[in-house]
């Protein structure tokens, strides 16, 4: 019982690192393809990691 919580626990923290790779990955593409200024490229990271959690929240209830 107490190994399948640990498993829960590390699953959540590989989607975690899972999702701000994908974020990372998408500001380095807006700034190093298209031009976009860093804290333009940060803001739209945000955006997208607020719409994810949005997203989970609403699927979740």
């Amino acid at each position: 019982m107490a190994e399948e919580k640990m498993m829960h626990g590390k699953g959540k923290v590989l989607e975690l690192l899972g999702i701000l790779a994908i974020v990372y990955g998408i500001i380095n593409y807006l700034t190093v393809a298209l031009g976009w200024p860093s804290y333009g490229a940060w803001i739209a990271g945000g955006v997208i990691l607020v719409l994810v959690g949005w997203a989970k929240k609403t699927m979740a209830s």
